[in-house]
This record gives C-alpha cells, structure tokens and sequence, in this order.
C-alpha cells in the first residue's frame, strides 16, 4: 500500500462487486487513490440513446447511475457508446448533440461529476466515428471522445497500419482530450 506504480509496472484489472452500498463506493475510490490509481467506469456496453422511447430512457438512466457511482469513487471518466445511428449520421449527430449537451450540464465536471467520455464504435451501424465524435465534442465542450484503437481501424477498414496512421488519429483526438488522452 505504501509504495507508488512505476511507469514499467504492470496493473492489472480486477472485477468485482466491490460495494453492496453507495456509501461503500468511496472506499474503493479511497483505496484507489491510496495505491496511485486513477479510476474511470465503462457505463453498460449495450447503450441506444438516440433512438428514443423505453430503450433510450434505460439506457439514460444506466448512463446516468454510472456518472453518480463514477462520481462517489472519485473517477475521472465514464466511458459509454451512444447507440444505434436513428436516422441519419447528420440527424443522429444532431440528436446527440442535444442529449450530451443536457447530460453534460447536469452531470457537469463543475458540479463534481466525471467527465463524460463517448467511445469509437467498430460497427458501421454504431454511432461513433472519428468525424462522430469530433463533431460532438466540437459542439458538446464537456464531452471527451474516447479513441478505441481496433474500433477505429476495424470501422475505417483496417486504417491503423503505419506510424503515422497511429499518430495522426492521436493528435485528432488529443484536441479534445480532458486531462490525459484515454485510449482503449
């Protein structure tokens, strides 16, 4: 417990039901911090935000539970996918504009709550490409694109080959990186 992660350290993941409460989460923020630990949360895989009715709501709510556990241990980020394209990518993009941005001032940094960070999708049908996510955070200050390496070259057809391929999608999501660039 007393001695720091080095940079050629390895960390490895554990998961577990850490909390029966909330009161509980911060001791697993607590003890984070005690072994050097920065904490993000992956909000529930299967997310459809954009295409509403009874789906998109759970899947608000499932966002919006994970940026109140996020926020009680302490973590930086919640990571979450947006869903399925609704209509089209100007239109879903438009709609997701509109519900990050009422997400983000909710659950704003200001008022405590991790940033809320929206990740590459692998799948054509997925909301989340490089141009996605730029064009929201370009809109949405308070939400940070997420780079998912093998999303982003499996959903440009193998793109992510050479030095530079890695280098250029970096520095396009390092524009709107909060803090550190969180990559997957």
């Amino acid at each position: 417990m007393d001695t720091s992660i080095d940079e050629n350290d390895i960390v490895q993941e554990l998961f577990w039901n850490m909390a029966r409460n909330y009161s509980e989460i911060k001791e697993g923020g607590d003890l984070a911090k005690e072994l050097d630990v920065t904490l993000s949360l992956h909000a529930p895989y299967y997310m459809d935000l954009l295409n509403g009715g009874d789906m998109a709501e759970r899947s608000a709510n499932h966002l919006r539970w994970s940026l109140i556990i996020a926020r009680g241990m302490d973590a930086r980020r919640v990571v979450t996918h947006t869903g399925f394209y609704a209509q089209s990518k100007k239109e879903s993009l438009d709609n997701a504009v509109k519900f990050y941005s009422q997400f983000s001032k909710e659950f704003s940094h200001d008022k405590g709550f991790p940033f809320i960070g929206v990740e590459a999708s692998g799948k054509e049908e997925i909301f989340g490409s490089v141009s996605d996510l730029t064009g929201l955070a370009k809109k949405v200050p308070g939400i940070e694109p997420i780079l998912n390496f093998a999303h982003v070259h499996s959903l440009q057809g193998g793109s992510l080959i050479e030095v530079r391929d890695f280098e250029s999608v970096i520095e396009t999501f390092s524009k709107y990186k909060k803090d550190d660039l969180y990559t997957e």
